[in-house]
């Protein structure tokens, strides 16, 4: 309110004030919030600007309130400013899916049709590998996690910290559910709500966190772990969920190199373009875990209201798997 104060044409400061109100589930007030800023001079250009944030954050509001065909029409005004807006193409993704799930509801039966190893051999790996999906004030994020310890019936599943809290604030969502791999239709693969159970401090270098999930199918097992140290030049694979392309697809790369990183990403993955989506994948080894991906090299740039050029992808930095295993452990957490 202050610099709508100070400036009533400052169109990034009523998007601001939406952002808050949204937050406070003052729906009505923040979509006024979103239009008035779409009303005003844009100063930022396109990419990134206040009117690609405030369409965004309009089609979420009203997704929220059951409009999705005017919420879509928002979201692709966004893209067209920002082709690599990462939340605007989520939000879409996902508004989309709620049409379809109104055109075509969920059976009672809830039943997944899952591929034989013949016709999908790397399917028992895409099973325990899930969509993350965040809640935010503003949208939707996409991330990956895998499943790293089950005990009757709670499912541990490991993933980054960034991936399940808002990039503005890095305050945790409490709105996170999870999808599994199946060859169900996209709108019918089967979700679950998902609460975090252990999460590094915003300040902490190592970016973790470790949700908690309870009653999934019964073949759903953890990924099986390395026994050693991955090596130079190893030839890896990736399973993760890219904007750049579809959920669980899989990447064939290599360790490009292995540095002794203050913030532990230690592991540079080399010979294929990750992207945001993929943080939390595993990097997978003769079929076992032996990291986790952390980061993209233009992830925070994605993030970033500034960015420019090609941000949405780029080369990939992973954790090896001692660092995971000794701060797993000081959670209390076996494997």
């Amino acid at each position: 309110n202050r610099a709508i104060q100070l400036n009533p044409e400052y169109a990034l400061a009523y998007y601001n004030l939406g952002t808050a109100l949204s937050d406070q589930g003052k729906l009505d007030e923040a979509i006024a919030a979103y239009r008035t800023a779409l009303r005003l001079p844009d100063e930022q250009g396109t990419r990134g600007s206040a009117h690609t944030l405030a369409h965004n954050a309009l089609g979420y509001a009203l997704q929220q309130q059951g409009n999705l065909q005017e919420a879509i029409s928002q979201y692709q005004t966004a893209i067209q400013l920002d082709p690599e807006f990462p939340q605007a193409i989520t939000n879409l993704r996902e508004a989309q899916r709620l049409l379809a799930l109104r055109d075509n509801p969920l059976p009672d039966d809830r039943e997944e049709r899952l591929p034989s190893r013949d016709e999908n051999p790397i399917f028992s790996l895409q099973r325990s590998i899930v969509l993350i999906i965040t809640a935010t004030p503003t949208g939707l994020q996409y991330g990956t996690g895998w499943v790293i310890h089950q005990e009757g019936d709670i499912t541990l599943i490991v993933t980054n910290r960034h991936v399940v809290s808002d990039e503005n604030t890095e305050r945790p969502s409490d709105s996170i559910e999870i999808e599994l791999y199946s060859q169900n239709d996209p709108e019918h693969r089967l979700r679950f709500p998902a609460q975090i159970r252990d999460i590094t401090d915003p300040g902490d270098p190592l970016d973790l966190a470790v949700l908690e999930v309870r009653n999934l199918p019964d073949d759903i097992e953890p990924l099986p772990l390395a026994n050693s140290p991955v090596s130079m030049d190893a030839d890896i694979r990736i399973i993760g969920h890219p904007l750049t392309g579809t959920p669980w697809t899989l990447q064939r790369g290599y360790i490009a190199n292995i540095t002794a990183e203050p913030d532990q990403q230690n592991l540079q993955i080399g010979g294929t373009n990750l992207a945001v989506g993929n943080s939390g994948s595993p990097v997978i080894y003769n079929n076992e875990v032996v990291g986790l991906v952390v980061r993209i090299s233009n992830e925070q740039a994605a993030a970033s209201p500034e960015r420019q050029g090609d941000t949405i992808g780029g080369f990939g930095f992973a954790y090896p798997l001692d660092v995971l295993a000794q701060h797993l452990q000081d959670w209390g957490i076996r494997f």
